[in-house]
């Protein structure tokens, strides 16, 4: 008995020193957890023998605040707990009448693998200007991502400096004679498909039916020191499955492109970020969308750096505005666990921006950037509140099961 005790000290001892640097708080001690639309009650790791008994099988428990300890979502019965978490965990999710089998234990390691694969499209290898008997091909960086610090303020991209966007178009037909409205921005993530917000599948003005990559300008194909951009259509579209028209929750799509797209110096996937921790520092977002809120729409691609927000003070600042529109999107608050804020006073994604990246650069691979957030909603561009964007790594097992099957 005593073993027993000593060993369950060790695992919240564990536990508390995995999460004691967070200072978010979402849940109160007592309220029903949403999270992953279970029906548990957040409580004290102390008082819930079911998750301490997940922690002693090697899995994570799912957090849901923090007070003097950790709060947890705790289930009524052991049984249910942990019956299906021996192992593998396996979700399955109904998208576009296809089943989609998520492997919870191996989540992210695909995504790494493929981000290191897309990062040698970095470099080509070209014929040498002299072409001298026995020659071989040179190898040429193309990296166009800036080396210069991070400054905040609102300016235009430069070529090959984001070449994973996308700029998704919608229309009521695919055939020649289609009236394009470039109202969303994306991202390409492999050869073949695009991550966007979910809200931009379906707009007044018809479906997301084209994505135009490789672009700086808006309907333009003359950009300075730049090859032509491609444009193509959209065969799929699937939403995230928990997605609800109308609210901030689970609002990221992916689109897949009829066919898969060669990747040169302007056109390059970027990385998904596997990372689940909680975010600081600054992060980058990019789009074609409005300078100002109701204003016109950028033709030009543009980039604006931001300070992630810290979670808890993000949540509260919603809370404390008390916006309907915004009440009704959020209606459980800012969740830390899929969602994240961004903010400049002055500086923010705006109508149009919706579905573009919020990324950050990585030290390894070279020249790469990865993904954490998605542009999904905020206040009046940056009027009063920070942006909110989806958190990609929360759903990376559900992106893996549809891109890398």
């Amino acid at each position: 008995m005593i073993i027993k005790v000593y060993q369950l000290f060790i695992v919240l001892f564990i536990l508390y020193g995995k999460f004691a640097s967070s200072s978010f708080l979402l849940y109160e001690e007592g309220d029903e957890c949403d999270i992953k639309r279970s029906h548990r009650t957040c409580q004290n790791v102390k008082k819930c023998p079911t998750e301490a008994e997940a922690v002693r099988k090697g899995l994570e428990p799912d957090i849901c605040g923090l007070r003097q300890s950790q709060l947890v979502c705790c289930s009524k019965t052991l049984k249910k707990s942990i019956s299906n978490k021996k192992y593998l965990l396996m979700k399955e999710v109904a998208s576009n009448k296809k089943k989609h089998v998520i492997k919870r234990a191996a989540a992210g390691e695909k995504s790494k693998r493929m981000c290191l694969k897309y990062a040698e499209s970095v470099y080509s290898f070209e014929e040498p200007q002299i072409l001298l008997p026995g020659a071989t091909k040179v190898k040429v960086d193309n990296c166009g991502i800036r080396e210069t610090p991070l400054i905040v303020g609102g300016e235009l991209a430069r070529a090959k400096e984001f070449p994973h966007m996308a700029l998704i178009g919608h229309s009521e037909n695919d055939d020649e004679t289609a009236v394009i409205n470039w109202q969303c921005g994306g991202s390409l993530i492999s050869e073949r498909w695009i991550v966007s917000a979910a809200h931009c599948t379906a707009t007044r003005r018809g479906l997301a039916k084209w994505a135009t990559l490789g672009d700086l300008k808006v309907l333009s194909t003359d950009d300075e020191d730049y090859t032509d951009p491609v444009t193509l259509r959209i065969v799929e579209r699937v939403d995230h499955p928990d997605y609800h028209s109308g609210r901030g929750y689970n609002d990221i799509a992916l689109y897949k492109l009829e066919r898969d797209v060669k990747f040169n110096a302007y056109i390059r996937p970027i990385c998904l970020n596997t990372n689940t921790g909680l975010y600081s520092g600054k992060a980058i977002a990019s789009g074609w969308g409005n300078t100002k809120w109701k204003g016109s729409s950028s033709q030009d691609l543009l980039r604006v750096v931001l300070n992630l927000f810290d979670m808890n003070e993000c949540n509260n600042a919603y809370k404390k505005a008390q916006k309907p529109g915004i009440l009704i999107k959020t209606p459980q608050g800012i969740s830390p666990h899929n969602l994240v804020c961004a903010w400049e006073r002055g500086k923010d994604t705006c109508q149009g921006d919706s579905g573009g990246p919020l990324q950050i650069k990585l030290e390894e691979p070279y020249c790469m950037y990865s993904i954490i957030g998605i542009t999904s909603f905020g206040d009046e561009c940056a009027k009063d509140l920070p942006g909110v964007y989806t958190r990609v790594s929360y759903y990376v097992p559900w992106i893996e099961s549809i891109v890398w099957p």
